[in-house]
């Protein structure tokens, strides 16, 4: 809801957050936490914060590829 708001420090701070609570839960690999960081990713690509930006879809695609990877 922040992000469509434009309130993206906020929509950045609930994210962050949500992620902290599920990674302390479920622990990093897991499936609900990929979404997340993907949506974090554009929330910082709509601030203007490339590397940042990057940086967390990737971490987004690197979850998935462990969690979802046929080894």
């Amino acid at each position: 809801v922040y992000h469509h708001q434009g309130q993206l420090d906020k929509a950045i701070d609930a994210m962050k957050k949500a992620i902290s609570l599920l990674e302390k839960h479920y622990g990093l690999l897991h499936r609900d936490i990929c979404p997340i960081y993907n949506d974090l990713g554009c929330v910082y690509l709509d601030k203007g914060t490339l590397p940042l930006a990057r940086q967390v879809i990737e971490k987004s695609l690197e979850i998935a590829e462990k969690i979802y990877s046929p080894d």
